[in-house]
């Protein structure tokens, strides 16, 4: 939302190189002229930028709200670097291993 501010104020003056190049393709210059808002570019650019702005800094709060919760639910604190599980089960491994033994010819 706050990169496509940039493009919605440019829309008026059309300074900003776009990926296709093209100035007559611009497509916020385009929308605001069919809807004659072009006046409001500023505006509706600002609206955008400030709606990003708290849509991250929501998005922020809402992972510190939603990681202190569960630290508090679980008791216990949550370890840095969990300890890694066997992909496999354990009969699984002594069959893997029985046929590496048997491949290689060990016994």
């Amino acid at each position: 939302m706050m990169d496509v501010s940039l493009y919605i104020r440019d829309a008026p003056v059309r300074m900003l190189p776009l990926l296709g190049g093209d100035k007559s393709g611009h497509d916020w210059h385009y929308l605001l002229s069919q809807w004659g808002e072009m006046d409001s570019a500023g505006t509706l650019a600002d609206f955008m930028y400030y709606g990003g702005v708290i849509t991250c800094i929501g998005a922020i709060a809402t992972g510190i709200v939603l990681a202190v919760m569960t630290f508090m639910q679980s008791g216990r604190p949550a370890p840095v670097f969990p300890s890694a599980q066997p992909s496999l089960a354990p009969r699984a491994q002594e069959e893997l291993d029985q046929q590496i033994r048997k491949i290689e010819g060990l016994p």
